[in-house]
């Protein structure tokens, strides 16, 4: 009894060699007790193998035909099996000429596209370039006014270096004077009056209407008629000479840089300094304890000498000879030259004056 009434689809080799479409042999065993073959009845295995060569033989003609419910290529003797029935077919290659047209349509969107990015790209290119341009020439434009004003630079002191070769040439003596300290206008009570240069200082002691805004200025001494140096020292060795002979009531010295501004009732703490009131020459030091001075005479000119890297600071008279006083200790923090007066005389730093051959 055969189980196979048409043509052969996905054929199964048994093991005794008879073929069988695999449904076919399939729905046999399915009502039957056991996996025999049909035809001689011998027992197959459980799970068949494809038989290739059959199958093949089968599809010698050529696929000229699509499925449409299946999308598959099918030969006309295929498309009249059990699997294909009542399915739509086309010619295969009325189906390769719709898809040739389709993909011409693709790839000429695909090129507009692209060139569409090109001309992006090209664009954005320009864009870049034009303000790299810009950019390029506003700094050549900024060089060029920098150039010539180094220029006219350049030529000024070319003058005046021609200026000084002749002085030199012409061999004169020159006398030249440097002050070593200047006042620092900021820090000054309002009391007390600074020169133009400023190294001058006195207090007219006049009453004044002060400016409380100006007052507030967190560097100026509030209640003490004190004014500072304009630079402070750190390290070295530092002099400076204070004309002092017509004043009365007066100290020279160096205050920290932290010192004590404002809501002081006399003279503030981090001082240590000089000082003649009343006729008596004396010494202060940071806690306020006050030293006379006994045998010594009203100075007219105080030295001040501060060396940071020995720790010590001495008053002498204008030469050295006469040594009033010498405090030792290791600042720790940055001084400046501290000045401080009730009088209408001045206190005047003296420049420190050389000859020099030109």
């Amino acid at each position: 009894v055969c189980c196979c009434h048409d043509v052969f689809d996905r054929p199964v080799a048994l093991l005794c060699g008879h073929s069988f479409c695999r449904d076919c042999v399939e729905q046999y065993w399915s009502v039957s007790d056991s996996r025999q073959c049909p035809m001689c009845r011998q027992i197959s295995a459980n799970t068949p193998s494809l038989n290739l060569a059959l199958g093949n033989v089968f599809h010698q003609k050529k696929r000229t035909l699509v499925c449409c419910v299946d999308e598959q290529l099918v030969c006309e003797i295929c498309g009249q099996s059990e699997e294909h029935r009542n399915h739509t077919y086309r010619p295969v290659q009325e189906v390769v000429e719709e898809h040739k047209y389709d993909a011409a349509d693709l790839e000429n969107r695909i090129k507009a596209g692209f060139k569409d990015i090109h001309q992006l790209l090209d664009d954005e290119e320009k864009a870049m370039f034009n303000e790299l341009k810009l950019e390029k020439k506003e700094k050549l434009e900024s060089l060029k006014i920098k150039n010539e004003m180094i220029s006219e630079e350049i030529q000024m002191l070319t003058n005046t270096i021609k200026d000084l070769e002749k002085e030199l040439n012409s061999g004169d003596i020159r006398i030249i004077q440097v002050t070593p300290v200047v006042l620092d206008p900021n820090t000054a009570n309002f009391h007390l009056t600074l020169s133009v240069d400023p190294t001058s200082v006195w207090n007219p002691n006049k009453s004044e209407v002060i400016n409380e805004q100006s007052n507030n200025n967190i560097e100026r001494f509030a209640d003490c008629p004190c004014v500072l140096g304009y630079v402070g020292y750190s390290t070295g060795k530092h002099t400076w000479d204070v004309d002092v002979e017509e004043n009365t009531s007066w100290m020279v010295g160096v205050a920290v840089e932290s010192v004590q501004r404002k809501g002081t009732n006399g003279l503030p703490s981090g001082i240590w300094c000089i000082g003649h009131d009343g006729e008596v020459l004396s010494v202060t030091d940071p806690l306020e304890s006050r030293v006379p001075l006994h045998g010594f005479a009203k100075p007219t000119v105080v030295r001040v000498n501060l060396d940071l890297s020995a720790g010590r600071l001495s008053f002498s008279d204008l030469l050295g000879e006469t040594v009033y006083h010498t405090f030792t200790h290791n600042f720790t923090e940055k001084v400046f030259p501290f000045f401080y007066t009730k009088c209408h005389f001045p206190l005047t730093i003296l420049p420190k004056s050389f000859n020099k051959e030109i």
